[in-house]
């Protein structure tokens, strides 16, 4: 029990009636706090719009509607509507029509004079060929034959002028071992038919008849820096590709896959081409070339008939290796001019072939159509 004077905390009040007048009084503060939010909520409310009515008076229609409307923009203009793709979409098609103007077949300097060297040297070793069939005829017939002479049939000197022309065909030592075992033969005998058969063999073989040919296709290469520029620009193509297939823009990223797909092709063709004015010249050469080869085995096929043969005949064998050194010459001269204009073919600098233009420029107006055509639908 309670003691008289003893200190006791205060006791709260804890009876029905006070509990319920504390949660009456809660309450009732709790709706005053929240009308006062409700009223200064309806006042900002009041302020934004009458602001917004001031910009609708002023430009037509409230800020959120201009956001709403640009960004709807630019979802349906598709590519046009980023910048990026904007970029991407110009540089690409520059760098694609540069690439495509100097896409013209590139050619190096040591690549032409070795062309021209092996060439050279190909003619020089017929013309050891033909020789060797007119010293056959010439001792045959009797006639003195003085090797290293420069006279006709002197098979020594002209291996050596063919040697001098480039040097690591040490032949010319093999050709005059031959020469002279010809020269010293008994005219008419088997080891003379042997002897200058091996020096027209030797000199035949040197240089293949298809090596110039494929000098020529080797010495032609795709332009580096063409290679470059469509290669970067089909890089922006892919880029705009891109934002035309997140924007879902389906006919702007139909042109531009085909834009891609093209600039690929461009690129395979800029590797694979060559100028019409290469290929003419080449062509030109390659068919003198080939006569004067038929000219060196068709004259050693018919001397050998006359001097090897059942009947032989050395001056009508004379008079036919004669006849056929001055024709070797005569295609020789021509083989030369021919050599000439192929050289001064490769050394210009040439266009992008038809080809590489059609599916260059094929591939810079279709991202051209990419930009242009719409992007997404309004009800999409």
């Amino acid at each position: 029990m309670p003691i008289i004077g003893e200190d006791r905390p205060d006791v709260e009040d804890t009876t029905v009636e006070e509990l319920a007048r504390r949660q009456e009084e809660a309450e009732a503060e709790l709706a005053a706090r929240r009308d006062t939010a409700e009223r200064e909520l309806r006042s900002r409310q009041a302020v934004l719009d009458r602001a917004e009515r001031r910009l609708a008076q002023r430009h037509g229609r409230s800020s959120v509607q201009r956001e709403l409307d640009l960004a709807e923009q630019e979802q349906r203009s598709g590519i046009r509507g980023s910048r990026v793709a904007v970029w991407a979409w110009g540089l690409g098609v520059a760098l694609l029509v540069l690439g495509v103007i100097s896409s013209g077949p590139d050619t190096d300097p040591a690549d032409r004079e070795a062309l021209g060297t092996t060439d050279e040297v190909r003619v020089a070793w017929l013309r050891v060929a033909v020789a060797a069939d007119e010293a056959w005829a010439l001792t045959a017939s009797g006639e003195d034959l003085t090797l290293d002479s420069g006279r006709p049939g002197d098979t020594v000197s002209l291996a050596e002028e063919a040697s001098d022309i480039e040097g690591g065909i040490p032949l010319h030592q093999q050709v005059m071992t031959a020469s002279f075992e010809g020269m010293t033969a008994e005219p008419g005998s088997s080891a003379a038919t042997a002897a200058w058969t091996e020096v027209h063999t030797l000199s035949l073989g040197v240089v293949r008849q298809d090596a110039v040919a494929d000098l020529f296709h080797e010495s032609i290469r795709p332009d580096r820096l063409a290679v470059g520029l469509l290669a970067l620009g089909g890089a922006g193509l892919v880029v705009t590709l891109v934002v035309a297939l997140r924007r879902r823009a389906g006919w702007q990223a139909a042109a531009a896959g085909g834009a891609v797909v093209l600039t690929l092709v461009t690129l395979v063709q800029v590797d694979a081409q060559t100028a019409p004015s290469y290929a003419d010249a080449a062509a030109e050469h390659r068919a003198a070339q080939v006569e004067l080869t038929d000219i060196t085995t068709g004259l050693h096929e018919e001397v050998s008939a006359l001097l090897d043969g059942p009947q032989t005949d050395p001056s009508a064998a004379l008079d036919l290796a004669r006849e056929g050194s001055e024709r070797f010459e005569e295609v020789a001269t021509q083989v030369a001019d021919e050599r000439d204009d192929m050289l001064g073919a490769l050394a210009q600098q040439q266009s992008a072939s038809a080809p590489v233009a059609a599916a260059g420029l094929g591939a810079a107006a279709l991202a051209g159509a990419a930009f242009a055509l719409p992007g997404r639908r309004k009800d999409r």
